[in-house]
C-alpha cells in the first residue's frame, strides 16, 4: 500500500533552504504521474516540472501534451513552473544509454547545486536493476546502485520517494485518485535489455522463485 503522507513528509524533509527547488522528471506514465500528483500537494511554488520530448515515438507530441495539460489542471503554473526538453538523436546505438544520458543532461542545465530532482524509480526498478548488472557483470556496487537517495557530482540531490513502493501499489493508488497515465509502448519491446528482463526473464523466475522480488530487495 503506497503511503501518500509518508512521502509527501520525506520530499519535505529534504528541503532544508527555501531557495531550493523541487524539479520532477514527469514523462507521463504512471510512476513519474504519481510523483506529479503528491508533488500538487505540497503547497511550494517552488516547484519545477521537467518533460523529455525523445523524438523516437509517433505518440511525443501527444504525451507532451497529456503532461502540460496534467500538470495545469493539478494546479502548476505552466508559464513558470512547467519546461519541455527536447532530444535527438543520430543514430539509435546504445539508445537507452544515450537518451538516460542527455535526459538526465537537459534537467541538470536548468538546475543549481542543493536543487532537489524527484525520480519515479520504484521497487520493481530496483529489482530489474539488479539483475541488469548481474548479467553485465558489474560486481556489487552495480548491484546496489538504485538508492533512495543520493547526491550527484553536481551537487544536485536525487530522491526516490517510491523507491519501496512496488509498480502494482502505485498504479491502484493512482486509480483510487483518479489520475491518468500514459503507456509508451517501447516498453513492450523486447529489443532493449531493461524491457526483455522485466517482460520475459522476471516472469519465468517468480514462477520458480515466488520471492524473488522481496529477497532481491533485502539485499539493499
Amino acid at each position: 500500500m503506497l503511503s501518500e503522507q509518508t512521502i509527501i513528509s520525506q520530499i519535505l524533509k529534504e528541503k532544508t533552504d527555501t531557495t531550493q527547488k523541487i524539479h520532477i522528471a514527469v514523462s507521463g506514465g504512471a510512476d513519474s504521474m504519481c510523483l506529479l500528483y503528491l508533488a500538487s500537494k505540497i503547497a511550494d511554488s517552488n516547484i519545477v516540472i521537467h518533460h523529455v520530448k525523445h523524438n523516437v515515438s509517433d505518440n511525443t507530441n501527444k504525451w507532451a501534451d497529456f503532461v502540460r495539460e496534467s500538470a495545469h489542471s493539478l494546479g502548476f503554473n505552466i508559464e513558470s513552473q512547467y519546461i519541455e526538453h527536447d532530444l535527438h538523436f543520430d543514430s539509435m546505438t546504445n539508445f537507452e544509454s544515450e537518451a538516460r544520458k542527455k535526459r538526465y543532461d537537459a534537467i541538470f542545465s536548468c538546475m543549481t547545486e542543493g536543487d532537489i530532482l524527484l525520480l519515479g524509480h520504484h521497487a520493481d526498478d530496483q529489482v530489474e536493476n539488479v539483475l541488469i548488472n548481474i548479467f553485465k557483470g558489474r560486481g556489487i556496487n552495480g548491484i546496489t546502485s538504485l538508492q533512495e537517495k543520493n547526491t550527484h557530482s553536481n551537487g544536485v540531490v536525487l530522491l526516490r520517494p517510491l523507491i519501496n513502493s512496488h509498480k502494482k501499489d502505485i498504479i491502484a493508488y493512482l486509480n483510487s485518485q483518479g489520475v491518468s497515465f500514459v503507456h509508451d509502448e517501447s516498453n513492450d519491446s523486447i529489443d532493449y535489455d531493461r524491457n526483455f528482463i522485466r517482460n520475459k526473464v522476471i516472469p519465468l523466475l517468480l514462477n520458480r522463485f515466488k520471492s524473488l522480488k522481496n529477497s532481491i530487495i533485502s539485499v539493499h
